[in-house]
Formats: structure tokens, C-alpha cells, sequence
């Protein structure tokens, strides 16, 4: 009896422990033949996937997801200059936003780490501009903290994981 206790006090530990922090994750479709040049200008779009139901929450994920990246694309050093969609660019960085689920803070608090962590996963091809050829395509995924009390338990922190991935494959 006295192990059964110790094992099952080990688990809850180790889910706790596990649910204190975000994370991110990125599968790649199509490896970088070529280095991008980090000089150049790249244009960003960021749009929700057509297969996914249009919402509030869905359209704020958006519209966070596409601040971000445009920040940081240029401060992390990944091109010179981000802009818009459709302007002049050496590079055109498409991002499709695949699926976005946030739980509330009042679910959190009720349910507490059952509640479960905000979710995005997110489809990025970068083209160069002139030749349409695909340099790279991926998917990055960022999941928030699931743990009522931790830092990291936003969907600002699910968008901070998925762009960390981003601008590390990027970079490569």
C-alpha cells in the first residue's frame, strides 16, 4: 500500500511539474535547399486556414500571431524588413493558421490543470518572390502552460512557442 501511494504521488508530481511550462514543436514538409538571405525583405500574410471555423478568438490569434512574427522576424535577424502582403519583397512568408483553441481563466480556475492549455498550430511556406519556388515549409505548433498558476498559461505564451519555432527554422 505504502508504494501504491509513493507511485501515485510521483505521477500527480511529475503532471504538475509537466504542466508548468509551454512548449513548442515543428515538423518539416520541406528542408531549405538554399540558405535564405538574411538581408532581404520578406512580405508576411498571416491568414486563417479556409477549414477552419471563423471566430472572435480564431481572428485575435491572427491578429497576435501576425504582430509578433512581424516584430520578430526583423529583431531576431531572420530578414532586414517585414511588409505587407502583396508589397515588394524578396521572400513572401505565407502563414496559415491551422487550429487555435484557448481556454478561459475562469476554466482554469475551476478546473485547473484538467482545463487543459491554449493550443495553436500553425502552416508556414516561405516562397521566394521572383521564381515562386517553395524555400521552406513547416508546421510549428506552441501550447501554453496548463497549470492555473504558472507564468505561462496565455495564448500570448502558445503564440510566443509556435513563433520561437518559426524564427529558429528560419534561421537554420
Amino acid at each position: 500500500m505504502k508504494e501504491f501511494r509513493r507511485t501515485v504521488f510521483i505521477i500527480i508530481t511529475l503532471f504538475v511539474i509537466s504542466s508548468c511550462s509551454s512548449k513548442g514543436e515543428l515538423r518539416v514538409q520541406h528542408n531549405l535547399d538554399t540558405h535564405i538571405d538574411h538581408g532581404a525583405v520578406a512580405s508576411l500574410s498571416v491568414q486563417p486556414d479556409e477549414r477552419v471555423k471563423k471566430s472572435e478568438s480564431m481572428q485575435e490569434a491572427v491578429r497576435r500571431l501576425h504582430s509578433q512574427l512581424f516584430n520578430r522576424l526583423v529583431s531576431e535577424g531572420v530578414f532586414v524588413r517585414v511588409v505587407q502582403a502583396g508589397e515588394a519583397a524578396t521572400y513572401d512568408v505565407q502563414v496559415r493558421l491551422l487550429t487555435a483553441s484557448e481556454v478561459s481563466q475562469g476554466a482554469r480556475i475551476l478546473f485547473g490543470v484538467l482545463a487543459g492549455a491554449n493550443e495553436l498550430a500553425l502552416q508556414v511556406d516561405v516562397f521566394e518572390t521572383a521564381s515562386r519556388n517553395l524555400v521552406v515549409s513547416f508546421t510549428a505548433k506552441g501550447e501554453s502552460a496548463s497549470h492555473p498558476l504558472s507564468s505561462e498559461n496565455d495564448m500570448d505564451d502558445a503564440i510566443r512557442e509556435a513563433v520561437d519555432e518559426v524564427i529558429l527554422e528560419l534561421n537554420s
